[in-house]
């Protein structure tokens, strides 16, 4: 298990971290999260219908898979996405990284850390990469398209984003101390609107 969390979710984070974090915080955390998701949902898929398990072979062995489905997995779709900003040929890229992903998941099978079951084989597990990486795109592509993802990073870039930011954090942290306040005291708190609105900036911020 040490082997999945190091290799599967520690150093693909740590890459990410230093490299491409700052440089582009929207596209890791909207394509990281999206990506993630899909992981979940393939791996539980899969080892459900036993197409493949991977080690330790314990049980349940989803969690086995836990740390690829929180660390490399996301993190190949953000690159995807990444080099498909940065020089476009999507349908170059794609099929590209999922010769890659089969290429790494090739050597683990090669090692004994997966093993494939129920006429399961590597051209399979192209597609299984190759259809999702393509949901990812098509996911990019539509938050695109209304410009979500340029004017989210772009607010979050500029000084005056950062600014108004701490504004409202600060102005909704007082009132939460004005509300417990009241609250101790036995009074009727006024300001539980913008209490609920730091809470939801916290949980979006």
């Amino acid at each position: 298990m040490l082997f999945n969390i190091v290799v599967g979710l520690v150093i693909p984070w740590m890459v990410v971290l230093l490299h491409l974090y700052k440089k582009d915080k929207a596209l890791v955390l909207l394509i990281g999260t999206f990506s993630s998701v899909i992981g979940f949902t393939v791996n539980e898929l899969a080892i459900y219908y036993g197409f493949w398990t991977v080690a330790p072979f314990v049980e349940p062995n989803t969690v086995s898979t836990l740390p690829f489905n929180l660390g490399i997995y996301p993190v190949l779709p953000i690159y995807l996405i990444y080099f498909i900003k940065r020089h476009g040929r999507p349908h170059v890229f794609i099929p590209l990284m999922a010769l890659v992903t089969t290429s790494l998941e090739t050597i683990l099978v090669m090692n004994g850390r997966v093993v494939y079951d129920n006429g399961w084989h590597t051209p399979h597990t192209f597609l299984s990469y190759l259809f999702p990486y393509i949901l990812v795109y098509g996911y990019y592509a539509y938050l695109k398209k209304p410009n979500v993802l340029v004017e989210l990073e772009s607010y979050h870039g500029s000084r005056e984003g950062r600014g108004e930011w701490g504004q409202q954090y600060k102005k909704a942290a007082c009132n939460i101390v004005h509300t417990a306040k009241h609250l101790i005291r036995g009074k009727q708190a006024l300001s539980f609107p913008l209490s609920f609105k730091f809470l939801y900036l916290v949980r979006t911020g």
